[in-house]
């Protein structure tokens, strides 16, 4: 699996999102108490149905996608997440410094849309570049990496420098603390861009 360039990329990039999607399940509720004042008791109304629905809809809208241009080149299913992180970095930043609650709720929906969009494509290259043998190891070792990554990462790190940047920013430093992500998310794009290169070669050897 080392040996094959595109699913060690993929499941980096893969890595990076996992620490964004955990630290805005984490963080965002503070984040609109804080930083927008929205009472505690609607917060989980107005995110949950965002996020469930959003994400659902990132998933299948990817599928959709997905099916059509793999069909034309398998470079796509690395290349068109690739380029959805960069409207997720783009939405990332309207919910770090939007002026009210709706807005924020709007970059939120859209980057979870986004974000969504390209579990089944990063799925299929790590199944795709692994030997029949080897592809419930490969999906498997790939999610314990995400889910490690993510979960021990992405709300320390955003903890850490909320707590950090209080002192002068008081209730706005969680804004500046999820810049964070908007750093993961750029990395996540190049890694997915690296890979590009590599998924037709790999899945061709894999098929030798």
């Amino acid at each position: 699996l080392l040996g094959q360039k595109s699913i060690v990329l993929t499941t980096v990039g893969f890595c990076f999102t996992s620490f964004v999607n955990v630290s805005i399940i984490t963080w965002m509720a503070p984040l609109l108490v804080r930083a927008h004042g929205v009472p505690q008791a609607q917060v989980g109304l107005m995110v949950g149905p965002i996020a469930g629905i959003a994400g659902i809809t990132g998933a299948l809208l990817g599928v959709a996608v997905m099916n059509k241009l793999s069909a034309i080149d398998l470079k796509w299913l690395a290349k068109a997440p690739a380029i959805a992180k960069l409207g997720c970095i783009t939405f990332m930043l309207l919910v770090c410094f939007a002026p009210d609650a709706k807005t924020l709720l709007i970059g939120l929906a859209l980057t979870t849309v986004l974000s969504g969009f390209q579990v089944g494509p990063l799925m299929a290259v790590v199944q795709s570049a692994s030997r029949a043998s080897m592809r419930s190891q490969a999906g498997a070792l790939t999610l314990l990496m995400f889910n490690l990554f993510g979960w021990a990462l992405g709300p320390l790190v955003i903890g850490m420098l909320s707590d950090w940047l209080t002192p002068t920013l008081g209730g706005q430093a969680l804004r500046y603390a999820f810049l964070a992500d908007v750093v993961a998310l750029v990395l996540s794009a190049v890694f997915l861009a690296l890979a590009c290169r590599h998924v037709k070669p790999d899945i061709a050897r894999t098929n030798e």
